[in-house]
């Protein structure tokens, strides 16, 4: 019942499939809307350091790592991973001056380093340097 005491009807199936309907048709119009919440750090102090993916796979891996107490971090990764035999270099390819590295790949470069990859940035007027710059 309602406040005046009438009766409530149930919504008759043929006004829930218009609804949805609609749903779909604004849905084909104007595309999927995302709300994005980008989840918060699990102890403080440890930051979240870049945003959620929007690849669906991607995301569910994101929220296990979260999940299991990794910060995952997809910015800030080298532009290119070099072989040459068994050995591997990372390089950060800036266009001019080769301190503009980022927080993210700073933390990145050091990350590789510190476990024996050796780790350069490249720019045409300085050709590679090793990092960290002197």
């Amino acid at each position: 019942m309602d406040k005046d005491g009438r009766a409530i009807r149930p919504p008759s199936l043929r006004s829930i499939v218009a609804t949805q309907r609609e749903r779909i048709e604004d849905l084909e119009r104007n595309g999927p809307v995302r709300v994005f919440r980008p989840p918060k750090p699990r102890a403080p102090g440890i930051p979240t350091y870049a945003a959620r993916p929007t690849n669906k796979t991607e995301a569910q891996c994101w929220d296990w790592l979260m999940k299991n107490g990794y910060r995952p971090d997809n910015k800030g990764w080298p532009d290119i991973l070099a072989f040459k035999g068994k050995e591997g270099i990372a390089i950060e390819v800036k266009p001019s001056n080769p301190n503009e590295l980022s927080q993210s790949q700073r933390r990145t470069m050091r990350f590789l380093a510190d476990h024996g990859i050796k780790t350069f940035v490249w720019t045409p007027s300085t050709g590679l340097l090793p990092f960290p710059i002197s």
